[in-house]
């Protein structure tokens, strides 16, 4: 019974394999003659009536047009898109053959036609190719008008960007730049039209609208490596280095005064930062806390002044820097914000114990200054033989007359000098850390140099005419 039951079932399983595949089998004549029928009615109803539309066009032209004239609305229709398919065709064959002026006209007379998205698109594109030829014949003005042409047809990307390259060969700045203004408007999420735009901007020297675009540029497409890469070499060439913003972080904080642009923080901070390591390798001494620094936008910085504390201003707990107009790091910006770092890092050292005069020489002399100048006031001085004692300039010298000021740079930036000169550089470190510790000036002349201020002066006065040999 067992083998029986399992030769039935065997037997069963099989006749159900062999129905599956019978049926299969009759199905593909029914498949194929049903697809059949379906490709035809595609066809009677797609390609039949344009064909049909085609003959008539060709049996016109054969006949007397008098006796093709028809008050039936459905023969005139007839007619219209023969002419249309005659023409679009016509268009098509030369386009494929590379006749692209014989396509532009033959799909223009189909457009008049008969307007549709096919023939818009195609005689769009024929137009672009068309401005494209030009260009590359240098043939601009010709090139903006098949891509005006384009344009006008069906309003689209391409053209215009057409036109916008057109008129930066052309050198005509300005006109790309509304063309692309005028992209914007009707694309407004697209990244090449603000990369494009940061670009013009950038060559007309607006720095600040350039930076704006090219972000707006990564905001759109944040994998834009262009716009990535144009704003670091940018930010590169106004002076701003990435590296050292994160470390100016730590030890600068910032407070903007009227409008602010988007650049000139990073450059102030970048110069800041510099000053601080050059200061903490020469000097070894770092401020207390973070610096304030004050950004002023509403007032201008002198390049001509030759007084270093008239256009940055130090506070006890803060600087000031006008940064209006501010575009570009200079290296006299470099050198301004050097000198007020170091004075205001030196007076925040040593308790604001150190005389006027060294913290004023030592700036000068950490941040460079030419002392052209100072040389012709102290060769003057020493060539009267009336001699201003340093003590003199322990105040500020906006407290000194007016006529007195500059010598009185010079006479500091001299001081520093002779120091250096006879007993080494290690020997401001030397001062400076022990007024630090609460010493006076004076005893750590008489300890570091085993002179007596008096004594330090007649040096200062001999080495100075030794030094201008008078």
């Amino acid at each position: 019974m067992k083998s029986l039951k399992e030769k039935y079932f065997s037997s069963k399983k099989h006749l159900i394999l062999y129905f599956s595949i019978l049926l299969l089998l009759l199905s593909f004549p029914v498949r194929f003659f049903l697809i059949s029928r379906q490709k035809e009615k595609t066809y009677n109803k797609e390609y039949s009536p344009r064909l049909k539309a085609v003959e008539t066009f060709i049996n016109k032209s054969q006949k007397d047009k008098n006796n093709l004239k028809s008050t039936d609305n459905k023969g005139k229709n007839l007619e219209k898109v023969a002419e249309y398919e005659y023409f679009y065709q016509k268009g098509t064959s030369a386009y494929q053959m590379g006749k692209l002026a014989d396509a532009a006209d033959n799909l223009e007379k189909a457009l008049k036609i008969k307007d549709t998205v096919e023939i818009k698109d195609m005689t769009s594109q024929v137009y672009n190719l068309l401005g494209m030829k030009e260009i590359e014949s240098r043939n601009y003005d010709k090139a903006i008008e098949f891509f005006d042409k384009s344009f006008n047809i069906l309003n689209n990307f391409q053209s215009l960007l057409g036109i916008y390259n057109a008129h930066i060969l052309k050198g005509d700045l300005d006109k790309a730049l509304s063309t692309l203004v005028k992209t914007s408007e009707l694309y407004p999420k697209n990244a090449e039209v603000y990369f494009n735009l940061a670009q013009i901007y950038y060559q007309k020297g607006d720095v600040e609208k350039a930076v704006a675009y090219w972000k707006k540029a990564q905001e759109l497409n944040p994998g834009d490596i262009k716009s990535e890469t144009a704003l670091k070499r940018v930010r590169a060439d106004l002076g701003v280095d990435e590296s050292l913003l994160k470390k100016g972080d730590n030890n600068f904080i910032f407070e903007l005064s009227g409008t602010p642009n988007s650049f000139s923080k990073d450059i102030i901070l970048t110069l800041l930062q510099q000053s601080f390591e050059k200061i903490e390798k020469d000097l070894n001494i770092l401020p207390t806390d973070k610096i304030k620094i004050i950004l002023d936008f509403d007032t201008m910085f002198n390049l001509q002044d030759q007084n270093p504390n008239k256009n940055i201003i130090i506070d006890k707990n803060k600087i000031k820097i006008p940064v209006s107009e501010f575009k570009k790091s200079s290296e006299q910006m470099g050198k301004a914000i050097l000198y007020s770092y170091t004075k205001f890092i030196i007076s925040d050292y040593t308790n604001r114990r150190c005389p006027v005069w060294f913290a004023e020489g030592l700036s000068l002399y950490e941040s460079g200054v030419d002392n052209t100048f100072y040389s012709i006031l102290i060769r003057n001085m020493v060539g009267s033989g009336k001699f201003i004692k340093l003590e003199a300039l322990n105040l500020p010298f906006q407290n000194l007359e007016k006529r007195y000021v500059p010598l009185a740079y010079a006479l500091s930036a001299a001081a520093i000098d002779m120091i250096i000169n006879k007993y080494g550089f290690s020997s401001l470190r030397e001062l400076l850390e022990k007024i630090k510790g609460g010493e006076s000036f004076e005893n750590e002349i008489v300890s570091a140099f085993k002179l007596y201020q008096n004594d330090f002066q007649k040096i200062f006065e001999s080495y100075l005419k030794e030094k201008y040999k008078i």
